[in-house]
């Protein structure tokens, strides 16, 4: 079972090095980001071996990273590719549509949250929402769900590790969760009478002697409609080998074997009818430039450029960032707690607050855009933004609370307003 592996690093067509340190980027972000089918996500003419580990069975597994193509995910809050075209990543993290089309059996990448481009199927359920015309499980699948690809090499078996590199597609809630949080698990260590703590990153995707395996078990579902698979026992393993350069010769370019659809293409698929819509093949002339993660972001200064330094002069925290502001707090002793959701204006806010300073005088809050549906020239106004709290958890548990802590989170109809109390209210930024 150790063809795949092989002892020394050194002298290599790769630079393990870099290899690591752009896969570790990938993983941090991972770990710290927010969320039945005939379908096929992937180009016809690709060709892979799909890994699909068996139930009621341990497995063992390295993770194999590629060079990123042009299609890597786009960050909703830079609007910048999370990989750059050319670096290491380890995983392709993609939003899908399961259960539609006319027979509820396709699947597709869904464009608005894995690329930042409109979706008619997003769309038609803010419409949905609207106007109160739905039912829960039509509902359910027209939320995208949460999915990661890999390349692995799996050593379950010698069967196995003779297929070489194969394609793992899974659930983000069976697989990344765990091994992302795992991976920025803190480890303390004692240095004289004083608590330390090291480095805590443990970076499952460096192919170098420093990465590590992960190990999991599949406990299979019972007949009952309402159980679910059971993954669990994740462990991230500490090897004493480097992946062999041919296995990163033989990993696919995640993002450039999956079908990257056009408007029109996801329309036909989801309402079974071509799209009469503005713009060539269903596409708006509109259009929104992404940079690459690598490339710095600039900001344009003219025109507005003596606005800013005036307003600069009139309340300095204006020209702060996230980082600065937390600093703020912690210097001055202000008791706000800071979380992922919570917005830089409102940690100005409550330092103005503290301060007794009400700062610059604000301009009236603009009503909320409404969006533009394709389908039909109509417009769909946004979707109104319920309380999580007043709906019930059909698993028993508490929305927000427990979060992705049952096996039917996955699939669950309440599965975003979950997330957002979770984000809103139990995970605070260090």
């Amino acid at each position: 079972m150790k063809s795949a592996k092989k002892k020394k690093s050194g002298g290599q067509k790769y630079d393990y090095k870099k290899i690591a340190s752009q896969t570790k980027g990938q993983a941090r972000a991972s770990s710290k980001r927010k969320g039945g089918s005939g379908g096929n996500i992937f180009k016809s003419e690709v060709k892979f071996t799909k890994f699909s580990p068996a139930k009621d069975e341990d497995h063992s597994a390295d993770i194999i990273p590629f060079q990123a193509g042009k299609d890597m995910p786009i960050d909703p809050e830079s609007k910048k590719r999370m990989t750059k075209v050319g670096d290491w990543a380890y995983s392709f993290e993609y939003w899908q549509h399961a259960g539609i089309g006319p027979l509820e059996n396709e699947r597709v990448i869904c464009c608005e949250k894995t690329w930042m481009e409109p979706c008619p199927i997003c769309e038609n359920r803010r419409e949905l929402i609207s106007e109160k015309a739905f039912d829960d499980k039509k509902m359910s699948n027209l939320y995208a769900k949460r999915r990661n690809l890999y390349n692995v090499v799996c050593y379950d078996s010698d069967k196995e590790e003779e297929k070489g590199v194969q394609l793992f597609d899974v659930s983000h809630f069976y697989f990344e969760k765990h091994i992302s949080k795992l991976a920025a698990k803190a480890v303390r260590r004692k240095r004289g009478s004083k608590l330390k703590v090291a480095d805590p990153f443990k970076n499952f995707a460096d192919p170098s002697e420093d990465g590590v395996s992960i190990e999991w078990s599949i406990e299979g579902a019972t007949k009952s409609k309402n159980d679910f698979d059971t993954w669990m026992g994740h462990q991230l393993v500490e090897r004493e080998y480097a992946l062999d350069e041919k296995l990163l010769d033989s990993a696919l370019q995640l993002d450039q074997i999956v079908e990257h659809l056009s408007y029109a293409e996801l329309y036909k698929k989801y309402y079974d009818e071509v799209y009469e819509g503005e713009g060539e093949d269903g596409a708006e002339e509109e259009e929104e430039e992404i940079e690459d993660g690598a490339e710095e972001e600039e900001e344009e200064i003219e025109d507005g450029a003596e606005e800013e330094e005036e307003e600069i002069e009139d309340d300095d925290l204006d020209g702060l960032d996230r980082k600065e502001l937390k600093q703020i707090l912690k210097d001055e002793e202000i008791d706000f707690k800071v979380f992922k959701s919570t917005e830089d204006d409102d940690i100005r806010a409550a330092i103005r607050d503290d301060r007794g300073n009400d700062g610059p005088e604000e301009e009236e809050e603009e009503e909320a855009p409404k969006v533009k549906s394709r389908k039909k020239g109509k417009t769909a106004k946004p979707a109104s933004k319920k309380k999580a709290g007043k709906a019930v958890c059909p698993a028993g548990g508490t929305l927000g609370a427990n979060f992705e802590d049952y096996d039917e989170c996955d699939d669950c109809k309440l599965w975003n307003p979950c997330d957002d109390k979770y984000q809103a209210e139990y995970v605070d930024e260090d």
